[in-house]
């Protein structure tokens, strides 16, 4: 019985949204076997668009494009063209896990079966 209590009361925290607004920065974190370490991030939400950059080189590219937030799913469509040879999977672009409590926020997404686990935004608002 307080295991259920603890699992429902963290459940309520989480907020409910359909867009976002605002500037947040944090950091991107993805888990490979070929692992690259943290990346710096800021993303721009203004209505159903966003706009962001990678801070440190170009990992991972988020450019800029629409969302959409459907329960506990954000959906990213890019709108930037890239070159042939980058890394599409380094694009911030398809189905996402959003977890938002106050003014921070966590997006996520995992790859089964391949050799890359798992990408991570933790932001906060500034």
């Amino acid at each position: 019985m307080g295991l259920l209590f603890i699992s429902s009361a963290c459940r309520k925290s989480a907020e409910r949204m359909d867009t976002l607004s605002g500037t947040y920065t944090g950091r991107f974190l993805r888990v490979s076997m070929a692992y690259q370490g943290p990346a710096s991030v800021k993303i721009d939400f203004s209505g159903n668009s966003f706009d962001g950059e990678a801070l440190d080189n170009n990992y991972p590219d988020i450019c800029h494009g629409t969302y959409q937030i459907k329960g506990d799913s954000i959906n990213f469509k890019n709108e930037c063209v890239l070159p042939a040879d980058f890394d599409w999977s380094l694009i911030l672009s398809g189905k996402y896990r959003i977890y938002h409590v106050g003014d921070s926020l966590s997006i996520s997404r995992m790859y089964p079966g391949t050799v890359i686990y798992s990408d991570t935004y933790t932001l906060k608002k500034e």
